[in-house]
């Protein structure tokens, strides 16, 4: 019985691990094409959509999720708005990171 019990436990645990990361991984997702579409409004050559930047703002919000700590993650669960320095110094990581990548893929 202690042994279906605390099996029990781990699966809620894991479903809820996942459940919070997959929600984090879309809040920080949308924050990111957000600040794309912003930063590149100025733009001329052709008008900007939301997907332009799916594949990179993936690509980052999976390597925050990756490299925060948990309690960072806590926090931007609860501060979704919030730029602290970790976070532009983990940003600007998984700029690096995430443009390498993109470069292998079309070369």
């Amino acid at each position: 019985m202690n042994i279906l019990k605390r099996a029990f436990l781990l699966l809620l645990v894991l479903f809820i691990s996942q459940s919070f990361s997959a929600e984090l991984s879309e809040s920080l997702k949308k924050a990111c094409t957000s600040q794309q579409l912003k930063d590149h409004k100025s733009l001329k050559t052709s008008p900007i959509s939301d997907e332009d930047f799916d594949d990179y703002c993936k690509c980052e919000s999976d390597f925050i999720l990756e490299n925060a700590s948990q309690s960072q993650l806590s926090f931007l669960n609860k501060n979704t708005t919030s730029n602290p320095q970790w976070l532009r110094q983990l940003k600007s990581k998984a700029f690096g990171n995430c443009v390498r990548q993109e470069f292998k893929k079309t070369t």
